[in-house]
């Protein structure tokens, strides 16, 4: 567990432990609802800022307050607390004792020109495509990307299965007409009809 010391404008120095729970977030501010309650503070808002408990280390957020949360006089959004610094709220001044724990991360620290949190991001790794099932020539990206591509090559089996499908279509057709009975009748009757010649004319 670490402490923060707050200082106020009046001259009075209170000191607060900090609960080591990732569960628990100790807001600050004017309203009483705060579990660090400054109702008295001039230049602080209802709910000014929390400090929260995460990854091991103490995480001071500015909860949108009017007059900001500053870090040596530059406002900030979120940033890890660390020993030696000063952190304004107010007319109230926050300092961060560790007391053993973790100080501030160096590597996820943000400068107090730009006073941001710096968060990781993950570098871009290869894509990975998934073919969906039962939708042939359907690709999902599943890899920094949510995009869904088409692919455009010929189905050669559909192509082959048409070509099949029509000649024996025509086949049929044809035996229809010299026979005047469906090819699969008497394929599946065991007889061939052959086509009788048409009669001449005036015999």
């Amino acid at each position: 567990m670490a402490l923060i010391y707050i200082s106020k404008s009046d001259g009075s120095n209170n000191k607060y432990r900090l609960p080591a729970n990732e569960a628990m977030t100790v807001q600050i501010g004017r309203a009483e609802g705060c579990l660090i309650s400054l109702p008295d503070e001039e230049g602080i808002s209802g709910v000014h800022c929390s400090i929260s408990y995460v990854n091991g280390y103490y995480l001071l957020r500015d909860e949108g307050s009017t007059n900001g949360t500053l870090l040596e006089g530059a406002p900030i959004e979120a940033v890890y607390l660390e020993e030696g610094k000063q952190y304004k709220i107010g007319g109230a001044t926050i300092t961060y004792d560790s007391e053993g724990a973790h100080s501030a991360p160096a590597v996820e620290q943000a400068p107090a020109t730009t006073a941001t949190l710096k968060r990781r991001t993950p570098a871009a790794g290869p894509k990975l495509r998934k073919k969906k099932a039962g939708m042939p020539g359907l690709e999902v990206s599943a890899g920094g990307s949510s995009s869904i591509q088409y692919s455009h090559s010929p189905n050669l089996f559909f192509i082959f299965v048409v070509i099949v499908i029509s000649f024996v279509a025509g086949m049929s057709l044809r035996h229809k007409a010299d026979t005047g009975r469906f090819y699969p009748s008497d394929a599946m009757s065991g007889e061939t009809k052959v086509a009788k010649p048409a009669k001449e004319k005036g015999k």
